[in-house]
């Protein structure tokens, strides 16, 4: 049982509303999928239940093509997409501009994984990396990216796959509320993916006496509540 509900916000950088940005219930995903064995499924573990009972996941807003070949790279959506270095040998990695920003008015960590319970077409090229941070103390886009496996040179993926986790660990129920994402929001994001850019070896702890000490965490809060969707 859930002792209280608990309300995150998020928001969309990305205008275009024909795409399908929505996050969707892990555990009520995988149900569907397993109806035919009632008595003896995934989710009838009450460990995956807790593990995942805030767990919400987001599908591929459109398909993916990408190439690199001899230094140069070819993709189907040139505009969506950005170059960064490979984590292994002889390998490639990118940025896909499909951002989404979360809030919380308290401290909440963001676990975001690959979608690793669901058979994708595109995990024999790669995946994408995970990672974790308090929402509530630091204000900055999740961006998708893959990382392509050593020596792969192409990356195909189907628009509607599910593509990435974002797990909230927490004892009450979570809730996810959206917001218009301002010019002011974008701004304060900006500056702090700016700012950990130019100093990369600050820790996140470090981050976080930053972000509390500044007035942003107020003005945020004000911004999301005017701009509900």
């Amino acid at each position: 049982m859930y002792n209280l509900i608990v309300d995150i916000y998020w928001g969309i950088f990305d205008k275009d509303t024909s795409l399908d940005m929505r996050l969707e219930p892990l555990l009520k995903d995988i149900s569907l999928s397993q109806k035919a064995h009632s008595k003896n499924n995934y989710i009838s573990c009450p460990a995956i239940r807790e593990k995942h009972k805030n767990t919400f996941f987001t599908r591929m807003p459109c398909d993916v093509i990408f190439f690199h070949k001899e230094n140069n790279y070819y993709t189907n959506i040139p505009e969506k997409i950005s170059l960064r270095q490979g984590l292994y040998k002889n390998s490639h990695s990118f940025n896909l501009a499909f951002n989404r920003i979360f809030y919380s008015p308290f401290p909440q960590i963001m676990e975001v994984s690959p979608a690793f319970l669901h058979n994708t077409t595109y995990s024999k090229y790669g995946h994408a990396p995970s990672g974790a941070f308090d929402i509530g103390q630091w204000f900055r886009p999740s961006g998708p990216n893959f990382q392509l496996w050593s020596g792969v040179d192409e990356f195909k993926a189907l628009k509607g796959e599910p593509h990435l986790y974002f797990n909230f660990p927490n004892k009450n129920k979570i809730t996810l509320k959206q917001f218009y994402v301002t010019d002011k929001l974008f701004e304060i994001s900006n500056e702090n993916v700016m700012y950990k850019e130019t100093n990369p070896k600050q820790n996140l702890d470090f981050l976080y006496k930053m972000f509390q000490k500044s007035s942003n965490k107020k003005i945020i809060m004000q911004e999301i509540k005017n701009n509900l969707i």
